[in-house]
């Protein structure tokens, strides 16, 4: 099958470029005039039998590939794409799984660190605050007392 697509239009003019004639040349050589041609490669209409017969043996391209029938090479080539997309679909789908976890488990680590770092902040300031309350009971105790 040809890159250009799959109407039957599409394939003609790309083939008759690939051949190097223009829409003027072939119209000469088939008896068609230009604008039967040009309305066939716009797929507006259907070429017939005979002009596909005369358009392959000018073009020594087949009716198969003109038609756009696949061969068995093209079908297994179809396959081959497929299946490759699909590998790349399946490692794709590993290769966003992977990144998830990976930063799902950097998010954990840096909570963990994140928590760490309070904890150790919190002890501090408890310990701080135990210091304080020590000094505060003993200048308490050495306080004068009232009579």
């Amino acid at each position: 099958m040809t890159e250009k697509g799959t109407l039957i239009g599409n394939r003609i003019s790309e083939i008759r470029k690939k051949a190097g004639f223009s829409q003027d040349e072939l119209a000469k050589i088939t008896g068609y005039n230009r604008s039967t041609i040009s309305n066939i490669e716009r797929n507006d209409q259907k070429p017939s039998i005979e002009f596909l017969m005369q358009f392959a043996t000018l073009t020594n391209v087949s009716l198969d590939e003109i038609v756009g029938v696949p061969t068995k090479n093209e079908g297994q080539k179809v396959i081959n794409v497929i299946d490759q997309l699909d590998r790349l679909k399946e490692e794709s789908d590993l290769s966003i799984r992977y990144e998830l976890v990976n930063a799902i488990k950097n998010h954990l680590n840096q909570l963990e660190t994140d928590n760490r770092i309070i904890n150790d902040k919190y002890l501090a300031s408890l310990e701080e605050l135990k210091a304080i309350q020590e000094k505060l009971i003993t200048l308490f105790a050495e306080r004068p007392k009232k009579k």
